[in-house]
């Protein structure tokens, strides 16, 4: 009886191994790829490195102030040469600084800086990064789901152990 019981505990055991191992590729970490990527260094992307991203909702100079937060993510993987620095999804998050609203002839300036990427597994990745536009006429608007490249103003480094 106790061999019985000890068999079915070591099955059962397997199994929930089998299954966790599953949970971990659904969610984007493919253990059995882990092996084989270095365990040490770290990742780096250079300053003055341009980060494509999307906006989450419209951004009008007209309605925004200075000191409203923005999000945008990354709509792919963002890699440096062979190294991943962040999956897609990523959320971007950022501020207004500065902004301007179109009156009479003057025309409407916006200016972004970003402070951190947060991937869709909630590691915060720092970043110090900024967006500026003057519009040609009117005001500066980015629409949801706009794409826009973002100038990233120093080293982004990251452990390259990181599971995303």
């Amino acid at each position: 009886m106790k061999k019985i019981t000890l068999i079915l505990i070591s099955m059962l055991m397997m199994s929930l191994n089998a299954y966790s191992q599953d949970g971990y590729k659904i969610q984007g970490y493919n253990a059995e790829n882990s092996a084989n990527e270095e365990l040490t260094g770290e990742k780096l992307m250079p300053a003055n490195s341009n980060i494509e991203v999307m906006a989450l909702n419209t951004i009008s100079s007209e309605y925004v102030k200075k000191g409203d937060k923005v999000i945008f993510y990354l709509p792919t993987d963002l890699y440096y040469g062979k190294n991943l620095i962040a999956p897609v999804g990523t959320r971007v998050n950022g501020i207004i600084i500065y902004i301007t609203n179109a009156t009479g002839k003057k025309t409407g300036s916006l200016k972004l800086r970003f402070s951190s990427m947060v991937t869709p597994n909630g590691q915060v990745i720092p970043v110090s990064a900024e967006y500026s536009n003057n519009a040609d006429s009117g005001n500066i608007i980015i629409k949801q789901n706009e794409k826009i490249n973002i100038t990233i103003n120093q080293p982004i480094t990251i452990i390259s152990n990181t599971p995303y």
